[in-house]
């Protein structure tokens, strides 16, 4: 039996909904600051327009790295990964978007203030829907497969989405309510 290899892999309500809220109120005590794209790290409200908060928790790690060599194996992408770069939580209020984009240009780090991943880049990208998807409209998650695919896993509350971090993807923007999700990369060596 021959074996395709996947796109995208994904787990079904890995968090609860109180993990979940947990996560908000904690990014919400921290604070956030307006999104910005690329390695300089600019606003740029043409591409992106929401706000984020990073986290550095342990236990968030641990609970990734219980599910990262699944996906990675069962996807079939077997992705020598070393790191996760801190998770960023993100908040899309109406109107708010991020248009399409990827997570690695596949370009190695060389930012001098990230001393871990420095040489390394982004290879699997993993979101975490932290809202009720009944809380808010608009918000898709979707990949450009040839043509516009919206992931149904990018709404479920509390499931893992693993994904390729060269795919291209987006949300769409929000008609109505908050959507919160958390985000996290993983990163290793770059492909040879």
């Amino acid at each position: 039996m021959e074996m395709t290899r996947s796109e995208y892999f994904y787990f079904n309500n890995i968090f609860t909904p109180d993990r979940c809220q947990y996560l908000i109120d904690m990014a919400i005590k921290k604070g956030f600051n307006k999104g910005s794209v690329g390695k300089t790290r600019r606003v740029d409200t043409r591409v992106r327009s929401s706000k984020v908060c990073f986290l550095n928790n342990q236990y968030l790690f641990d609970i990734i790295n219980t599910y990262l060599p699944t996906a990675n194996k069962d996807a079939l992408w077997n992705y020598h990964h070393e790191r996760i770069e801190d998770l960023q939580l993100t908040r899309y209020e109406k109107g708010d978007y991020y248009g399409w984009h990827v997570d690695s240009t596949l370009n190695t780090c060389s930012d001098p203030k990230k001393p871990n991943f420095y040489g390394k880049v982004r290879k699997i990208s993993l979101i975490i829907p932290l809202s009720d998807p009944q809380t808010y409209k608009g918000g898709n998650f979707q990949f450009w497969f040839g043509k516009t695919t919206t992931i149904k896993a990018g709404r479920k509350q509390g499931s893992f989405l693993f994904f390729p971090s060269y795919l291209y993807h987006r949300v769409t923007p929000i008609t109505e309510g908050i959507r919160y999700s958390l985000v996290a990369w993983i990163c290793g060596n770059p492909f040879v």
